[in-house]
Parts: structure tokens; C-alpha cells; sequence
């Protein structure tokens, strides 16, 4: 059941035109059975499901979603913070709810030692791109995009304008792993 949840929600933000309805924009959970499953969808038609990612199209009242073992077609709805997701591959529609901010998301703007983990302060670099992470919460991405981030339990918040978007990331010695656009990077400190 968890493998056909996770092929369902990688491939629900997968297409590139999710601009067209904000309302499927943001952090998504479903609980199934005793475990939680979320679903990230960006405003640049990327997202991820758990840390599978994907991109995505809207066509109607239709999600087309594409992995990278293929596309899946969903029929798609969003009322009253719930994102109901049906047909495509799935054995039964599933309601996930928005997943509110909690205190130490709606404080991203002033960043404290506790929110950050020490591991990725520093500059990450790898053939294409650099990641530089200050200890005041400031991410540098390719030397000139500034933005605010903070951590918490492997995710990686990144606040852009009034998006915040939540990504997996793992250090290990001096590697990094991270999604990011709905790309895994892997960088060298």
C-alpha cells in the first residue's frame, strides 16, 4: 500500500504548469495507516513525494504527472484545504490536507542556531552548482540568489518571497545530498 501511495503522489506534482491553479501549490499530507506521507508541490510545476521527484501539468480538471519511469494521469480536486487525488494508478482517491505551519516555519525570517544544522554551513559545489550556507540562515545559490532557509530532522526549508518549500536533503563527510527544483544534487563541501 505505501509503494502504490508514494508512485501516487510523486506523480501528482510532476507537471510544469501548476501555476495555472495555486491552489494545489504547497505542503500536502495524507495519513496512511500508522504512517504519514507527504507531498511537496512547487509553483514551477516541480514537487516531491517524500524525496521522489517530479514534474507536473495541470489540464483541466486533470494532473498529468510525470516520473521518471513514466507519466500517470490523476483526476484532481481542491476544496477547503483538502487535495483529492483519484483514478490514474490508484486503488481508491486520496484526501490529503494541507499541512499548516507551525510556529518555528512561521519564524523562518529570524533563524536560530537550534533551526539550522551545523553540517551544511559552508560552501557546496558541484560541476553546475554552488550552495553556500550561513550560519544566519542566509542561502546563496550560484553566488547571487539569496534566500532564507532553516532545518529541521533532514528537511530543508527555503523561503522565497512568501513560498516556503521543504526539501530532503543528507550530509554525509563532506557530501551532500539534496532536492532541489525538483532535481537531486549531489555537492562536494
Amino acid at each position: 500500500m505505501k509503494t502504490l501511495l508514494f508512485g501516487l503522489l510523486i506523480l501528482v506534482p510532476l507537471c510544469p504548469t501548476f501555476s495555472q491553479n495555486n491552489d494545489i501549490i504547497g505542503s500536502w499530507e495524507v495519513k496512511d495507516k500508522n504512517e504519514i506521507v507527504r507531498l511537496q508541490v512547487n509553483a514551477n510545476g516541480t514537487g516531491f513525494f517524500d524525496t521522489n521527484p517530479f514534474t507536473y501539468e495541470i489540464k483541466g480538471n486533470d494532473l498529468e504527472v510525470t516520473y521518471d519511469y513514466g507519466t500517470i494521469y490523476y483526476i484532481y480536486e481542491v476544496k477547503n484545504d483538502q487535495f483529492t487525488l483519484k483514478e490514474g494508478n490508484l486503488e481508491h482517491p486520496y484526501v490529503f490536507k494541507r499541512k499548516q505551519l507551525n510556529s518555528m516555519e512561521t519564524k523562518i525570517s529570524t533563524p536560530t542556531s537550534k533551526s539550522i544544522d551545523s553540517r551544511l554551513l559552508g560552501t557546496w559545489v558541484n560541476g553546475s552548482q554552488s550552495l553556500q550556507f550561513l550560519a544566519d540562515g542566509t542561502l546563496i545559490r550560484n553566488g547571487k540568489q539569496k534566500q532564507l532557509f532553516q532545518t529541521t530532522e533532514g528537511t530543508l526549508r527555503i523561503v522565497q518571497g512568501n513560498i516556503m518549500t521543504e526539501s530532503p536533503y543528507q550530509v554525509s563527510d563532506s557530501l551532500l545530498s539534496v532536492v532541489l527544483d525538483g532535481q537531486i544534487l549531489q555537492l562536494k563541501k
